[in-house]
């Protein structure tokens, strides 16, 4: 690998881009690592630049009153990359699906051992009405190279389990046309579980913004992160993250995350794995008052255990 940074020079947009960055001491949490949030940084870093190279990057929309904001993404993580290691992150442009604009990504280590693979789904919004665009408006078909995805279906929309859903009433309540969430409401007050969830409330500040001026949704991560016990932090590492990002959360707004610990029964193996490891599910939802901002679910195996 190259220098912390590099990245081959080409005169033609490439393909599939490519960038080496090293874990810095900033970057790295409690276990010398670089956390689930972090390695967001990387890959949306990644694929900012390379939207710039292909001609449909910030600076390009933002001649058209236009945005990109990240909706989906389905992250799977073999390892997390060591505080002082370099790690090539590559990217590519996959094509479309309905509203979003996918892309994947792999993260390989020094010896060209895979650590993460990753599908992301992105939104085209007007700057203005926050309305959102066709891709097609930007991406234009005849210049902007496709390769072919890592997996079979787009990044996952998350469905939330029965119980974290269902308003105190009794019945399931369902998303409403609009594709937000006729039971956003009841996000802030989660119901009743075998193990009891944990809520943390707090204001967006100015250092949770972006140059979009709302949170970036690395931020949600690090808010997610925050609500786990210590001994979650300790001995389990996530090794499957889906996370859906449903509205902009803004200065000044009010934020209830809510993490229901080991929601369900232990679950077995997953794609980027080859041997049975007993895992969990915990789920997470963040809202901005009282209105859901974004979902999560995070698979988990004990640290130490490989496969």
């Amino acid at each position: 690998m190259e220098a912390y940074g590099s990245e081959s020079v080409s005169d033609s947009p490439r393909p599939v881009r490519q960038d080496v960055l090293e874990v810095r001491a900033h970057e790295a949490d409690i276990n010398h690592e670089l956390a689930p949030p972090g390695l967001f940084r990387f890959l949306q870093e990644a694929a900012w630049k390379h939207a710039e190279e292909l001609g449909f990057g910030y600076s390009h929309l933002g001649r058209q009153a236009l945005l990109w904001v990240l909706a989906r993404i389905t992250m799977e993580v073999t390892r997390f990359p060591r505080w002082g290691e370099a790690v090539r992150v590559e990217t590519w442009p996959v094509g479309t699906h309905r509203l979003l604009a996918l892309r994947d990504f792999r993260v390989y280590d020094e010896e060209e051992r895979e650590l993460t693979r990753a599908t992301s789904g992105w939104l085209v919004l007007d700057a203005t009405t926050r309305k959102p665009r066709k891709p097609e408006t930007v991406m234009n078909s005849e210049n902007t190279p496709l390769s072919p995805g890592i997996f079979d279906d787009p990044p996952r929309k998350i469905s939330l389990p029965e119980e974290l859903t269902r308003p105190s009433g009794g019945k399931r309540a369902e998303p409403d046309s609009a594709g937000g969430s006729a039971f956003a409401a009841e996000c802030a007050k989660p119901a009743a579980l075998p193990h009891e969830p944990s809520n943390e409330e707090r204001l967006v500040r100015y250092s949770d913004l972006d140059t979009q001026r709302h949170v970036n949704n690395a931020k949600y991560l690090e808010w997610i992160w925050d609500t786990l016990p210590w001994d979650q932090h300790v001995k389990q590492r996530a090794v499957v993250l889906d996370a859906n990002f449903l509205r902009e959360t803004n200065y000044g707004d009010r934020v209830t995350v809510a993490t229901h610990p080991n929601v369900g029964n232990p679950v077995g193996n997953h794609s980027n794995t080859r041997k049975e490891i007993p895992r969990r599910e915990t789920y997470h939802i963040v809202s901005a008052n009282e209105t859901g901002a974004c979902t999560a679910r995070v698979l988990w195996a004990p640290r130490g255990a490989t496969g």
